[in-house]
């Protein structure tokens, strides 16, 4: 039987995840950066080994980046105003996104709920 044909015993197909993690993303000395993982069965052990290597990659001249960069750098777009004002209350109008051509500014949805909140149902969708 070929090496890649033989099969793996059962034992070795049970991945368990680690009831503690930490996972930290580093930049070593020369600007290559890396995501490394810290699992352990116990959170006071996770802390004693987060500790342990925060020391060793700070001695070696490593240094943290944040993780959630990209979202830092994202633009908030102002609100755009239509002409006009909402038929149902009188409130300004804004210009959509996606499927939304218009809605009243006292629209508001909550997507956990998956219901409007806002004081207004005023919404006009763009035609496909």
């Amino acid at each position: 039987m070929k090496p890649d044909e033989q099969k793996m015993p059962e034992e070795n197909l049970d991945f368990q995840e680690a009831p503690a993690s930490a996972t930290v993303k580093i930049k070593s000395p020369n600007n290559f950066e890396y995501m490394f993982t810290i699992r352990s069965d116990k959170a006071s052990t996770l802390m004693f080994k987060i500790h342990a290597m925060e020391t060793k990659w700070m001695k070696e001249g490593f240094t943290p980046l944040a993780q959630n960069q990209g979202f830092s750098k994202r633009e908030i777009k102002p609100i755009e105003y239509a002409e006009g004002t909402c038929p149902v209350d009188g409130a300004r109008l804004i210009k959509g996104m996606g499927k939304i051509e218009l809605k009243c500014e006292n629209y508001k949805y909550d997507m956990k709920e998956k219901k409007n909140v806002g004081t207004c149902n005023h919404i006009v969708w763009r035609q496909a």
